[in-house]
């Protein structure tokens, strides 16, 4: 029988010839011979084609980044000994900074401070606070107003316009020291389910409402109880205070819509009107109280104290009115005049020559010339 030829056969592991000294494999022999017998004590590594081989033990860490990596040295010392000095490598592949044990990168998860910031109350030219309680809807509203006033006691305060939103709780005050005492009760009442009561405290504008039949019928009622028929006066002092309005409406009088509102039914029941307190309404002008010159034809006492009012050239708006007792006390205008009393009661009585009583303090009897024009002054001596 005539012999096979001997062809070549493939093993199944690494691809190759079983003849071992056939040379025409398509690989270089990694392997290295242990003696004359063909036999194969170990496989070296496999040729690598970085540029740069793999780091050792005996190479510096920082020294072996840069040369696998051509990584550009940022920071170093003149004292190559000194093992203090830190070093930072930033590669040209990512731009990583590589964080060492003396690298003064911090790493990302690094927490400059565990104590939390203090929280600072919000500060602005405005006296209108939003009270915020988060998750207060699981509450009742007597609930949280009734453990806030316990906290702040003495202090006392009226929510104004109390709604809840989703979630969250809100309300208005307009007191600074309120808003304070407040902000300090966040996370110090603890509820019935053993959770702490959230109070967040922000400046925010203050809320708008629709003058609509609805409304105006509260105004009447408000007002009605507020009206003295003896005296035939009016008290409107604080009037965005008022318990049957504050807890549904924002009645404050310095918006122009709801002074005018105001008036208007004030003028259509009491067209006699002879005394009206304005006290505390945040007045910062008094340009739209010029209808009470023209509506009010026998008012003789007037309230606007406690107000914002810094002008006194604001009162000639008012001049036409037949005034026998004023109150502006309370006001930035009055600071002007803490020296300068007698300066104070001339330019108000120059205004309001029949004036009698300013600031619940009765006046002398006015001088000609103090109430007259300027031009008829004393002749010299």
């Amino acid at each position: 029988m005539p012999k096979k030829e001997n062809k070549p056969q493939w093993a199944s592991r690494g691809g190759r010839c079983g003849n071992f000294d056939d040379k025409h494999y398509f690989e270089h022999d990694d392997r290295v011979p242990r003696n004359d017998k063909g036999s194969y004590l170990r496989k070296r590594p496999r040729e690598s084609f970085k540029t740069q081989a793999r780091p050792t033990r005996d190479v510096p860490r920082s020294l072996a980044l840069a040369l696998l990596d051509e990584d550009v040295q940022m920071a170093t010392s003149s004292n190559n000994n000194n093992n203090n000095n830190r070093q930072v490598i930033m590669t040209e592949r990512n731009r990583r900074t590589q964080r060492g044990r003396n690298s003064p990168a911090p790493h990302r998860r690094y927490r400059t401070s565990s104590v939390p910031r203090p929280k600072r109350f919000p500060i602005g030219e405005t006296n209108w606070y939003k009270i915020s309680i988060p998750y207060g809807q699981k509450y009742d509203k007597d609930y949280i107003i009734n453990n806030l006033l316990s906290y702040i006691a003495p202090e006392t305060f009226l929510p104004i316009m109390y709604r809840v939103f989703e979630n969250e709780a809100n309300f208005y005050v307009d007191d600074e020291k309120i808003a304070v005492a407040l902000f300090n009760c966040d996370r110090k009442i603890t509820t019935t389910n053993g959770y702490k009561l959230l109070v967040r405290v922000s400046i925010s504008p203050f809320p708008q409402c629709e003058i609509d039949d609805k409304l105006k019928e509260r105004l009447k009622q408000a007002m009605a109880k507020r009206f003295v028929h003896d005296t035939n006066a009016l008290d409107l002092s604080r009037f965005h205070r008022d318990p049957d309005l504050a807890s549904d409406y924002f009645c404050a009088i310095f918006q122009p819509a709801i002074l005018k509102a105001v008036l208007d039914i004030v003028s259509e029941y009491i067209p006699d009107l002879e005394a009206l307190n304005l006290d505390g309404n945040k007045l910062q002008t008094i340009q739209n109280l010029n209808i009470l010159n023209r509506k009010f034809l026998k008012l003789k006492i007037l309230y606007i104290g406690d107000n914002r009012i810094k002008d006194i050239n604001q009162l000639d708006i008012i001049k036409d009115l037949k005034l026998e007792e004023l109150k502006l006390a309370g006001n930035p205008i009055c600071n002007k005049y803490k020296s300068q009393q007698y300066d104070y009661i001339s330019d108000v009585r120059r205004r309001f020559p029949k004036l009698l009583r300013l600031d619940g303090t009765d006046l002398p009897k006015p001088i000609t010339f103090d109430v007259g024009d300027e031009e008829n002054k004393i002749p010299p001596s």
